[in-house]
């Protein structure tokens, strides 16, 4: 190949285009010519982003001669572009994405060598192209555009773009209007669910389509289709409404795009003609559909808005930038001109068209039975006034979502309250909603502070804080809010903590400006030391308006004994400590529970209130009360626990993942804590430990100590020893039950610590001793003396509480030492048990006692019976030891002394005193705990040895018994508004043990306030009310747990092979399950426990008539441990009922189908109503097995008492 003339490279055309390619294939190099030195390019280009490739270099076009409106653009364009147009392309520049570069291929290297071959080029020239990420494209939906046609199968067989098929109904309808509207609205039909059609008759005819639409809905309701695609649960409906909804969007968009929505004003109205009388139809899936199809058109109708307004305003600003320079192009400023008119009439055609609609379907629908069309109209509404605000953000369209905030549906509320927020969220729109604040804030506030949802209450507080920055909240208001810090949901006490926080905030700045604002403060306290936290610092103020703001929110009597009774059951923490928590979230000063501590130690009382002297008038200020302390207390006992848990969570990051450094910063302030803890927690309760609230909260501290830490610091144990010498002071020194419970769970909490279990066992058997030294001292004082009683109870309460965390059996079996001091009887003196359980009887049966001491007397009663259990439950663990041990025991150890105690305070003591109640649970306790031994007991190899028995409940005290159970059932029933069944005569009667009057102190129970308990306006009432119900279900569900455990145990209604006289088996669980679907959840679930058949049921010999319902039973029952909570059908219940009569009652086979046969237990009759004598067991040659193998099923009812009982 012989090379080319240069000349003639350059003189020809031809030869340009070569040279062209040589350059592009990377072989020649080309000096190209700047684009903007190039004559043959003329001005206009320069204006536009890229050159055109129809145009050669010499200035001929390629491409078709220019139109007239492309003349008229260049003209507009042949100046030079202003400095707007400027900005504007700047700002538009980085948008545009440039693709990457091509590397040039690397030429081979030949290595001086001729070859004849060429040389291997890459595909791609050296640069593979990424790929595009593709769409997901959605694949036809088979249950949808089955059988189906038209425009219904184009949009839902997702086989083109809602854009494409948009696009191809725009065309359609500029061929043939009528048969492409007609198209559309037989689709809207087919989207509500509809098979009828329209024909192109009836769009020619729009003043018909109301008549039209009811013939279609007469035949359409005649069908009785219930259900529709738009709120359809069946399989291929989820992306329904989306679909719907975008092709609408799509569809407004390119007749946006076409000039349709402007030019041709009957294509809208077509649509809206069908669209809003559909959405009038009484019929609901024609109603929901065409509402949501017109907010979808409005949706889009207000962005286009938006859009055109902000076009229009683009241009504007072109135009006033043009008619600013020296030499002004009118022509140009003319065509901007003409096109701001062009949008401004567009922009206004669109905004009309948007008030049409609200007009015509939202002020009819937001207010519709249907809560989920109103929910609809709500969220698109919200969005029309964030993109239109011009025309929808004024007073009269948001007045409508004030309106909906009373609406009857959560989910309408909650949509309105985030509507709303989004609204207060931008500051620029404050004023506007000026008119709407002052209007609806009651209504706001109200939904914040009683709202039945949570979350919408939550959601309002937030909306709230905004509303409280732009200072549209009344005093009033914002003390109601703040109140919700002692709220009991924990999503509202979250929600709360900012608010909160300001408010502090807002009184702290108010305090500051009277003490002199911050110069005054800064000379008041001087500079502050960082490790000295007990000197004055700014932040004791913020401390002391903390206190301020809790007592003056906290209104009521804070942890009342009522209150305290039902949280102790379920184990929560108090009101106070779950808005201290609360506080620690929202104030950061509460951080530094160091300087809260500084604060409480510093001794502010003997501070002159009326001082000129800066500092003194600034600690005056600081002063706490009584009520402020026990407060900060509380804030400073979270504080602390939060500090330590951020600090152990901290350990790892949001990974999970956890670095050496982070361990080390952890345990460097964990060991601080628990070091300083340690120092001040003596001075706290020497200060103040005199008050029993100050006490119980100091004492909460004492859990918080990391002892184990304590003690790998190798502190000296006698500063351990002095902080445990501190608790037993408080401990001995109070009687309050918050104070003696604080005392005791700080004591449990240290012995859990094995290293330091020696140091905290000498000091719990030294409290011992002094508690049962004291106890014999006063049972030797007169009777007659006032505080005597009293001191009787505090101190049997506190031998209640040492039992509870304590061995106590050697306490209550061992007499005085001969030499002991506190002896006066050397061996004559009884043993603790022995004192108690005289107590028990003495106090039983006096009855000369004023008000005051038989309320003494009462509270000695429940701590004595509540002694004597944890004795015998101590007692019960002792010997199951030893029977695991292996060692033998000749006999349980009996309780009939306690037991005849407790028969006598239940048929002496008044029905509504706690007292007797408590003597039925224990009585029944009792019973139960030494059943247990049943399945344990390891008798000795010699046969001389006395059999061991387990007594069960004499039938005689049936009825006592079950006539305090209808006493609770009763009173949890009245206050809890249920009705009862009614009572059947199915136990026998004891005159003798049936309460003299069952119903006199139960009908005067406060009748006439519980009748008034939705009438009363009187929130402390209301709280009272619930207070009392809950302790009632409480109440009801403790003794039927009771019952439950004796029965599964066979102390109670046990199971007998024949019909007694004294009462039928079986009677006692009968009665229980009474009221089982009447009487709540938590009773359900309490007596689920009594139908072990059902929940185990075992493979036995049954009739032919019943082995069909047998096997269904077992099937349903079957490896399930605790039965569902559910009412049970009538129909099983009778059917079971029925299989059962069909065996013969009490006899062999009766009993194996219920698990009730014992034959490996014989009933020898002694004691309180016979005992139940093991017959046979480990060591008597397997003799308990029983006759027809029924050992098994005795194993297995073993297994359901293990199961439920324990250990």
């Amino acid at each position: 190949m012989e090379p080319s003339d240069p000349a003639a490279t350059s003189s020809s055309p031809a030869a340009q285009n070569d040279a062209t390619n040589r350059r592009r294939s990377g072989r020649a190099k080309h000096q190209p010519v700047l684009f903007h030195e190039d004559p043959n390019i003329p001005q206009s280009s320069l204006s536009n982003g890229k050159r055109k490739r129809t145009q050669a270099r010499g200035g001929d076009l390629t491409g078709d001669e220019p139109s007239s409106e492309e003349e008229e653009e260049s003209a507009e364009g042949e100046s030079d572009p202003d400095e707007e147009e400027l900005k504007e392309r700047r700002r538009k520049a980085p948008k545009a994405k440039k693709p990457p570069s091509k590397p040039v291929a690397k030429r081979p290297k030949t290595n001086g060598a001729t070859t004849t071959k060429l040389p291997v080029r890459p595909a791609s020239n050296g640069f593979k192209k990424p790929t595009a990420p593709k769409k997901a494209r959605l694949r036809p939906n088979p249950a949808i555009v089955e059988d189906e046609s038209g425009l219904y199968a184009e949009v839902f067989s997702h086989v083109h773009t809602p854009d494409a098929v948009a696009a191809n109904w725009i065309a359609q309808y500029e061929e043939h209007k009528v048969n492409a509207m007609c198209d559309l609205i037989n689709f809207v039909l087919r989207c509500s669910g509809c098979p009828l059609q329209i024909d192109v008759h009836d769009i020619g005819d729009p003043d018909n389509a109301p008549s039209r639409l009811e013939d279609l809905q007469n035949e359409f309701h005649a069908q009785k289709i219930v259900d529709y695609p738009l709120v359809s649960k069946a399989k291929g409906y989820a992306t329904f409404r989306a679909t719907v909804t975008g092709f609408f969007h799509s569809l407004i968009s390119s007749a946006h795009a076409a000039g349709l929505l402007y030019n041709d004003l009957v294509f809208i109205e077509n649509i809206e003609v069908w669209v809003v009388a559909m959405s009038d139809s009484a019929i609901r899936p024609f109603r929901h559909t065409a509402t949501v199809i017109a907010l979808a058109i409005g949706t889009t109708i207000c962005g286009l808005t938006a859009e055109i307004a902000e076009n229009a305003a683009r241009i504007t600003r072109q135009m006033d930038s043009e008619q600013k320079k020296k030499s002004v192009n009118r022509e140009r400023v003319k065509g901007l001109a003409v096109r701001i008119a062009e949008e401004e009439k567009k922009r206004e055609t669109a905004q009309r068209q948007a008030e049409g609609l609200f007009d015509a379907v939202y002020t009819h629908r937001y207010r519709d039975v249907d809560a989920k069309i109103r929910l609809d109209c709500v969220t698109a509404f919200g969005s029309w006034i964030t993109a239109c605000p011009e025309v929808f953000f004024s007073g009269h369209y948001i007045r409508y979502l004030g309106w909906i905030l009373s609406d009857t549906s959560p989910p309408v509320r909650a949509e309105v309250v985030k509507q709303l927020s989004k609204l207060y969220r931008n500051k620029e729109d404050v004023a506007r909603l000026r008119a709407f604040t002052e209007k609806f804030r009651p209504r706001l506030v109200e939904m914040a502070v009683r709202d039945a949802e949570p979350n919408i209450r939550a959601t309002t507080v937030d909306l709230m804080n905004m509303v409280r920055e732009t200072g549209l909240l009344e005093p009033d208001d914002i003390d109601g809010i703040g109140r919700l810090i002692f709220d009991t949901e924990p999503r509202v006490r979250k929600a709360v903590a900012g608010f909160f926080a300001e408010n502090i905030n807002d009184l702290f700045e108010s305090v500051v400006e009277d003490l002199g604002g911050e110069e005054g403060i800064d000379d008041a306290i001087g500079e502050e030391v960082e490790d000295e936290f007990e000197t004055p610092r700014k932040s004791w103020l913020k401390y002391k308006c903390l206190a301020e703001q809790l007592q003056g929110y906290d209104g009521e009597q804070a942890d009342s004994q009522e209150a305290t009774q039902v949280l102790t059951v379920t184990g929560q923490e108090s009101r106070l400590a779950l808005a201290a928590q609360a506080v620690c979230n929202g104030v950061k000063e509460v951080k530094d529970w160091e300087a809260l501590a500084g604060y409480l130690l510093c001794d502010l009382s003997d501070v002159a209130q009326d001082s000129s002297d800066p500092e003194t008038a600034y600690k005056a200020r600081c002063q706490l009360n009584e009520r402020e302390e026990v407060l900060l207390l509380e804030v400073l006992h979270v504080a602390v626990k939060t500090r330590l848990t951020d600090a152990v969570a901290n350990e790892t990051d949001k990974k999970g993942k956890s670095t050496k450094a982070r361990k080390e910063e952890s345990r460097e302030i964990q060991e601080s804590t628990a070091l300083h803890l340690a120092k001040i927690i003596p001075r706290l309760l020497k200060k103040f430990g005199a008050s029993p609230s100050t006490a119980s909260a100091v004492l909460r501290l004492g859990q918080v100590l990391n002892l184990e830490i304590f003690q790998e610091l190798r502190q000296d144990a006698t500063e351990y020893a002095a902080l445990l010498d501190d608790i037993n002071k408080q401990f001995l020194t109070h009687a309050d039950q918050g104070v003696l419970t604080e005392a005791s769970t700080a004591l449990l909490h240290a012995r859990s610590f094995e290293d330091l279990e020696e140091v905290t066992e000498a000091k719990v058997q030294s409290l011992w001793e002094d508690t049962i030294n004291t106890l014999r001292d006063v049972c030797n004082a007169p009777r007659d003396e006032e505080d005597t009683i009293r001191d009787l109870s505090n101190t049997v309460r506190r031998i209640a509480k040492l039992a509870s965390i304590s061995d106590c059996v050697e306490y209550f079996e061992t007499q005085p030492q001969p030499g002991s001091k506190k002896s006066s009887q050397k061996d004559s003196s009884p043993t603790m048990l022995t004192l108690l359980l005289s107590l028990l009887e003495e106090f039983t049966s006096q009855t000369d006692l004023s008000a005051d001491q038989i309320e003494q007397a009462n509270e000695l009663l429940l701590a004595g019976i509540k002694a004597l259990l944890f004795y015998y439950m101590w007692l019960a663990r002792s010997l199951r030891i030893k029977l695991d041990a292996g060692t033998p025991i000749p006999s349980l150890p009996s309780h009939s002394t306690l037991t005849s105690a407790l028969l006598a305070i239940m048929k002496t003591r008044a029905l509504t005193e706690e007292v007797r109640l408590a003597a039925a649970g224990t009585y029944l306790d009792i019973h139960a705990l030494f059943a247990t031994f049943r399945h344990h007991i390891n008798l000795p190899s010699s046969s001389s040895s006395s059999a061991i028995s387990i007594s069960t409940i004499p039938p005689s005290i049936h009825p006592l018994l079950l006539s305090l159970f209808t006493l609770a059932e009763k009173s949890y029933a009245k206050r809890a508004r249920k009705t009862l069944e009614p009572e059947t005569d199915d136990l026998p009667h004891d005159v003798d043990s049936e309460p003299e009057d069952p119903s006199s102190d139960l009908e005067s129970d406060n009748d006439e306030d519980i009748n008034n308990n939705n009438t009363s306006g009187n929130s402390g009432t209301a709280q009272q009310k619930r207070t009392a119900l809950l302790l009632a279900e409480k109440t009801l569900c403790e003794l039927t747990a009771k019952f439950v455990l004796a029965i599964v145990g066979r102390v109670l209604d046990p199971p007998s092979s024949s019909s007694s006289s004294s009462g039928a088996s079986g009677a006692v669980k009968d009665r229980l399950l009474r009221n089982k679907s009447v009487l709540g959840a938590n009773f359900r679930a309490v007596v689920a426990y009594l139908e072990t058949g059902k929940r185990k049921a075992k493979p036995i010999r049954k009739p032919a008539a019943v082995e069909k319902k047998g096997k269904k039973k077992k099937k349903q029952g079957e490896d399930v441990e605790v039965e569902s909570i559910e009412d049970e059908d009538e129909d099983e219940e009778e059917e079971e009922e029925d299989g059962r009569e069909q065996l013969e009652e009490g006899g062999e086979e009766d009993l194996r189908a219920r698990e009730l046969d014992d034959d490996g237990i014989e009933s020898v009759g002694e004691g309180e109503g016979g005992e139940l004598r093991h017959g046979g067991g480990v060591g008597h040659g397997g003799e308990g097995r029983g006759k027809g193998g029924n050992g098994a099923v005795e194993a297995d009812a073993d297994a359901d008492e293990d199961e439920i009982m324990g250990d």
